[in-house]
């Protein structure tokens, strides 16, 4: 079987779709004799006539319209290769700022950068803990390429992601009153609560759950540091509300109880602007994050296995 050279084939096409040698020769920046002794070439290679040759040009024959559907196949299915082949080889480079709360910080990050200083040579980070108003806010004004951000408000600008469902705690000082190892979100009016991030979207994500407003009078401190959330429950101020993943390296620790809020859950999720086109550092160091979030779960820092 007679192996078709894909230089013919340009050739051939660029003839069929300029309808004369001329044109294409001048396109392919050939002399008009070598172009059409390949095309004689191809003809005599596939045995068939593939032009029809009159004073204004030249008409595909029906076998030439055949050769044509195919060639325009093959040759469109060469160059996407190529092109796939030049952007694997062109590493994802340039700078990417990445937004996370507190209690995922080392936690996430730290294994995250050891990733990309591997596999992501030519890609900077910029890490920011921040609270979540603060990172929404971050990411809206184009300060974050990438946020993890929880319970995100319906219809907001950006594209979200979902990465794990946490489990929310209560923690409250070891020789404080008894108190199960599984509360309801009714309970927590009982107590003089600790949040850490105040403002209105703490407020509003507890009055969605508790229109009575009874969770968000008991609110007694506001921080903005899990750190002094458990500092403050320790000394037995009130009972500190936090995810899971903060509180996992107090759980063996003296001084804390901690007690699981069966009906209250943090949904995170990966989110960048809408707005603007991911880039390939972006979007590499993003599949990392998830990956790495996976892991975590498996681990159970999100939810108690």
């Amino acid at each position: 079987m007679t192996q078709l050279d894909t230089r013919k084939l340009r050739y051939f096409c660029a003839v069929a779709e300029d309808r004369g040698f001329h044109q294409a020769a001048e396109r392919l920046h050939l002399s008009q004799p070598a172009l059409t002794r390949a095309i004689q070439e191809l003809e005599h290679e596939l045995g068939a006539r593939l032009f029809l040759r009159h004073p204004r040009g030249v008409d595909l024959t029906r076998e030439g319209h055949v050769l044509y559907d195919h060639a325009h196949g093959i040759l469109g299915a060469l160059d996407a290769a190529r092109d796939a082949v030049c952007s694997a080889e062109q590493a994802p480079r340039g700078h990417v700022s990445i937004g996370v709360p507190p209690s995922l910080g080392v936690r996430l990050l730290s294994p995250l950068a050891v990733r990309v200083d591997r596999e992501l040579p030519e890609v900077r980070l910029g890490f920011h803990e921040r609270l979540m108003a603060d990172l929404v806010a971050m990411l809206e004004g184009d300060q974050l390429d990438i946020a993890v951000i929880g319970n995100p408000r319906a219809g907001t600008a950006f594209r979200l992601e979902p990465l794990c469902r946490e489990q929310i705690y209560l923690a409250v000082a070891a020789e404080g009153r008894d108190m199960p190892a599984v509360v309801q979100l009714a309970d927590l009016a009982e107590h003089p609560l600790i949040v850490s991030g105040g403002g209105p979207g703490l407020e509003g994500w507890f009055e969605a759950l508790a229109p009575d407003r009874q969770i968000v009078q008991a609110i007694r401190f506001r921080t903005e540091s899990l750190a002094l959330s458990l500092a403050l429950a320790r000394a037995g101020l009130g009972s500190a509300v936090l995810p899971r993943s903060g509180i996992l390296a107090e759980l063996d620790q003296p001084g804390l109880r901690f007690a699981r809020i069966a009906d209250l859950s943090l949904d995170r999720h990966l989110a960048t602007r809408k707005s603007r086109e991911r880039n390939p550092a972006t979007s590499a160091v993003a599949r990392l994050l998830k990956e790495q979030f996976a892991l975590l779960e498996d681990a159970g820092t999100f939810a108690e296995r």
